[in-house]
């Protein structure tokens, strides 16, 4: 039997630098990248260039190696790693780190190594692999191609990076240990790597169906729905749904509506019989008690009864929703998540990055969704919240002003400290995006 965590000992010391996997993280005082976004535009509004050949966006990322790395590599097989650079345009993401890794000796030149640039995945800081209670990512860029893939040095040779068969772009010739070691002897050195993609990889409709359909429903239809959520009784009703607490707190429905819903309802409302704890029978009336929800949960509820579409929750009700949407719609739970990614990163698209206190405070308010829905439900909306806030922000700043926590958190309207980790991982997500130049090259026409 295999475990994805290495079994720790409390009575030994824990080495913070040494993870799970065997690697050591080195940790410096120089930043892993540089700020090319000092100008107060967005990541998309991109210079262009005419090439004669390799259209796309283009991207030059200059990775620091540091000295006390190299010092790690003293045998065949060891390998060092970057930060993560983030190859970021138009919503959608991919990134990739540098690898130098020691792959043979001879008595010449000791020991020599392989300069590669490694796809890493296509989302920041968000676990991928299946879990327990999670769903499985249907929301996966590959890994797109990179063309004309460069290692460019200061007096502008260039060392092409071919792709190999397991998905890396590597140096063709070998590069000895001792030349890196006289590359940083003046301290940490600029290893600037360059390389295009095609533009049409970073279309998001290529990787999320964002039309989805909705059920045809009767203009009637939407009148009494009107009436139910407003509390009033409607013609036939012999049922009530109540919510735990709010105005209105009693919503007058159908019986047969309730049965054709779900399973689970029809069983409940035949036999008279409460839903698990969350959902209380009332003895010797026809009510159902929903106790976790509030009043205003009861849209995301009565819409899908009555007109099988799907609505958007509050950002602080995913949670109690969702084990309700799992007690009574567990064959269409998935469908509810599907909706709910969608509307969100149509919701962030409209944001306008220019007022950095409501794009930053309603993309937390995205990325709390996210936190409380099944691990991987919503990854395409997480990408999206990231990408969108972090533009906002690195816009401001280079205007000179500052996303401060404490105004975020009252438009927010919570104090919770989850917000505080959500603004840390913007920030952290900024700082790596920003360390990424980019530009359109555009291809001649042949008129010109």
């Amino acid at each position: 039997m295999t475990t994805a965590f290495e079994i720790i000992d409390p009575n030994e010391p824990v080495d913070e630098n040494k993870l799970p996997n065997g690697m050591e993280v080195i940790h410096h005082d120089v930043n892993a990248f540089s700020n090319h976004y000092v100008d107060g535009k967005s990541f998309d509004d991109l210079k262009k260039k005419q090439v004669e050949t390799g259209a796309g966006i283009h991207f030059g990322v200059d990775f620091k190696l540091h000295p006390d790395g190299l010092k790690k590599l003293s045998a065949v097989g060891q390998a060092i790693q970057s930060n993560n650079c983030i190859l970021q345009h138009n919503l959608v993401m991919y990134s990739f780190v540098y690898s130098i890794t020691v792959v043979g000796q001879n008595e010449k030149d000791g020991l020599y190594c392989k300069l590669s640039i490694v796809p890493v995945g296509y989302t920041f800081k968000y676990p991928t692999e299946m879990v327990k209670g999670g769903v499985a990512v249907t929301y996966k860029p590959q890994v797109p191609e990179l063309e004309n893939v460069k290692w460019v040095h200061k007096d502008g040779t260039e060392i092409d990076l071919v792709r190999e068969d397991n998905g890396l772009y590597s140096c063709q010739s070998m590069v000895t240990l001792n030349s890196f070691e006289n590359f940083t002897e003046n301290g940490v050195a600029v290893l600037r790597v360059e390389m295009t993609i095609d533009k049409d990889y970073f279309e998001i409709g290529e990787y999320i169906k964002l039309n989805l359909k909705e059920a045809h429903v009767a203009p009637s239809s939407y009148k009494i729905l009107d009436k139910i959520l407003m509390g009033e009784k409607v013609p036939k009703s012999d049922w009530i749904l109540s919510a735990g607490e709010g105005f209105p707190r009693d919503f007058h429905v159908h019986g047969p509506v309730l049965a054709d819903a779900s399973i689970p309802l029809r069983a409940a409302v035949t036999s008279h019989m409460s839903i698990g704890k969350e959902i209380a029978m009332i003895s010797h009336e026809n009510r159902f008690i929903i106790t976790s929800l509030k009043s205003k949960d009861m849209r995301v509820i009565l819409t899908y009864i009555y007109h099988r579409r799907f609505v958007l929750p509050d950002f602080d009700a995913v949670s109690r929703i969702g084990k309700i949407l799992s007690l009574l719609f567990r064959d269409d739970i998935f469908q509810f998540f599907d909706s709910w990614n969608v509307e969100l990163i149509k919701n962030l698209k409209k944001l306008d990055r220019s007022d950095t206190l409501k794009t930053v405070s309603e993309c937390v308010k995205a990325l709390i969704c996210v936190t409380c829905a099944p691990q991987g439900s919503l990854l395409g909306a997480y990408n999206v919240a990231l990408i969108v806030a972090a533009d906002a922000w690195q816009m401001a700043e280079a205007k000179g002003k500052k996303v401060k926590k404490e105004k975020v958190k009252k438009e927010i309207g919570e104090s919770w400290p989850l917000i505080d980790d959500i603004l840390e991982l913007i920030d952290d997500f900024k700082c790596a995006v920003c360390g990424t130049e980019k530009m359109e090259f555009v291809e001649k026409l042949e008129s010109e």
